[in-house]
């Protein structure tokens, strides 16, 4: 598998095999109209426990996996352009500090975001969860 052509004929195969299921998320969300992505989904079609398994499993072991990949390869680029010998250590830390930040960030923004929408307090308690 180190020729150009097996490359180009695996990069073919994966963008169709994204395609057909970016098609199926279309076909789903044309079919059922709410929010929850891959959650309802599995909750509407398979019932709560299996939907609780897939949610726990996206958050604990898929989304922390590539949040690590992204910050440890953002970190590395971001010591690349002073001159750093980019050792694990100071990788490993600044990729920390990255995940923390996004993490932040990203809990105040969805925090700040479900606030706005909620105009009283009786409308916090119908949220679906």
């Amino acid at each position: 598998m180190g020729s150009v052509g097996s490359t180009l004929v695996m990069w073919i195969v994966m963008g169709l095999f994204s395609l057909v299921q970016a098609l199926c998320y279309a076909e789903l969300a044309s079919v059922i109209p709410k929010t929850g992505g891959d959650y309802t989904y599995i909750y509407l079609i398979l019932g709560e426990l299996p939907a609780f398994v897939t949610a726990w499993g996206q958050i604990f072991m898929v989304m922390t996996t590539s949040n690590a990949a992204i910050a440890l390869t953002a970190s590395v680029y971001l010591w690349q352009p002073f001159g750093l010998d980019c050792q694990n250590s100071i990788v490993t830390c600044t990729a920390i500090v990255i995940i923390c930040e996004f993490h932040k960030c990203f809990s105040f923004v969805n925090l700040t975001i479900s606030t706005i929408k909620c105009k009283s307090k009786s409308q916090i308690s119908q949220i679906p969860v």
